[in-house]
């Protein structure tokens, strides 16, 4: 719901803010997404790696020392911000930093405030509490969609719009901050420290590479592109940010269970295949929805603002399709507390990434670099996939989903540059053939239990 509500006020958000305002709005993101890196040191990782390894007094007391821990990283995160806010930031997104030169103590709230979520939200998962995650989430949600909306409307002042949210989030922040004091136990413990360091710093440097990875085609955007198209591939990219939530959603639903049976060594895991084919068959059919009527759809949303974004969505939903058969692996290296190798694997990605990059953005520009993004995930997943499988073997059918994943790809293709949809019709009804089995499969496995 929170990524489906700007779509939903996209035509009143279009009407009343220019490409160039809507642009700084995604330009913004990026300079909090850069200057929170710090504050993201792999706590979440630690959690899930450990949780279950402790009992429920010693879990309160890693519960008070991550927080501790967090609060020391935002804090440095600021430092680094106000010593690099006039150095870094211009060489990374070019001129357009002097728009947000009179933010920067709104800027320092929201880095300030970004890692209490990220715990909140580990904890809570860990705990199999996701309903305080949604309600406040929903909470979050209706609070700043008013809010916008009615600045939107009244003042069209995007400066005005960023002060909000970030007075939101610190608001949101505290919230996180006080229910997991309260659910802790306030004893320092140095081994929990030594602990987050050893799983934490490979999480550290991967998440300065994941930054680059998932931020460079954006950044190379705003440089190439200039604020207003930029603003083009911002909203594409929010787009697919839906889908992504729904992942989300799917991996929050079964990563407790899946963090258990690994510490249990359990090889019961149909329900693992069954739910996973279901995000697949849902991801496939959103996709395909989007190749017959998404032109139709963003013209009606944006008021005829952002059209060219069609191929750049598809392109990066295509990126997003590659990485589903391989969503339980990473889950597995935590487990197996094999982060440096996920760091190793995220720097061979990135090194992919730009040398493509390098090679097609001369003859295919922004379309030659999500090309490069596209296979640099192929890569990694398959990277993944394999240590993850000597470790442990989860057994969702990660093959079968790859080749799935292929023939979801040719019927993309041939509806983009042929228009037929008989192939694509076929496609759907294998994917759902298969869905159907998994399901009796699981069903049959439930029994016999």
């Amino acid at each position: 719901m929170s990524k489906a509500l700007p779509f939903i006020t996209l035509p009143i958000t279009t009407r009343f803010l220019t490409k160039e305002q809507i642009s700084l709005l995604g330009i913004y993101s990026i300079i909090i997404s850069m200057y929170s890196l710090c504050s993201q040191f792999g706590l979440t990782y630690v959690i899930n790696s450990q949780w279950f390894k402790l009992a429920n007094e010693n879990r309160k007391v890693l519960l008070f020392n991550l927080f501790v821990i967090n609060l020391i990283l935002s804090t440095f995160s600021i430092f680094l911000f106000l010593l690099l806010q006039n150095k870094l930031t211009p060489l990374l997104i070019g001129d357009v930093w002097l728009n947000f030169k009179e933010l920067s103590l709104f800027i320092i709230i929201q880095i300030f405030s970004v890692g209490f979520k990220s715990l909140f939200d580990g904890y809570m998962i860990i705990e199999k509490k996701i309903k305080w995650i949604l309600i406040l989430s929903l909470l979050s949600i209706i609070i700043n969609t008013i809010t916008f909306m009615y600045l939107v409307i009244e003042y069209s002042d995007i400066y005005i719009i960023i002060k909000s949210q970030s007075l939101i989030v610190l608001l949101f922040g505290s919230i996180y901050s006080i229910i997991i004091i309260n659910n802790s136990n306030f004893r320092f413990d140095i081994s929990f420290w030594k602990k987050t360091l050893r799983i934490g710093y490979p999480v550290f440097i991967r998440s300065i590479f994941n930054f680059a990875r998932n931020r460079y085609d954006s950044i190379l955007a705003v440089n190439l592109l200039g604020g207003s198209n930029f603003a083009v591939y911002n909203f594409s990219k929010n787009v697919v940010s839906l889908n992504e939530y729904l992942a989300g959603a799917f991996d929050k639903s079964f990563s407790p269970y899946l963090y258990k049976k690994i510490s249990e060594g359990s090889s019961n895991n149909r329900d693992f295949a069954l739910l996973i084919y279901l995000y697949f068959t849902i991801t496939v059919c959103g996709i395909y929805i989007f190749c017959i009527c998404g032109k139709t759809l963003i013209s009606f949303l944006t008021n005829n603002l952002f059209n060219e974004s069609f191929d750049y969505i598809l392109l990066l939903l295509i990126y997003v399709l590659f990485g589903i058969p391989t969503m339980c692996s990473g889950h597995i290296l935590v487990s197996y507390e094999k982060t440096t190798w996920i760091l190793w694997n995220t720097i061979f990605q990135f090194i992919i990434l730009v040398s493509l990059s390098y090679f097609l953005y001369q003859p295919f520009g922004i379309t030659g670099v999500l090309v490069s993004l596209c296979i640099s995930n192929i890569i990694y997943s398959l990277n993944q996939y394999i240590l993850s499988r000597k470790l442990f073997n989860l057994c969702i059918m990660e093959r079968s989903l790859f080749l799935d994943t292929l023939l979801v790809l040719a019927g993309i293709m041939i509806l983009y540059f042929h228009g037929s949809l008989l192939f694509i019709s076929l496609v759907i009804v294998y994917i759902i053939y298969k869905l159907i089995k998994q399901f009796k499969d699981y069903k049959v496995t439930k029994d016999t239990i």
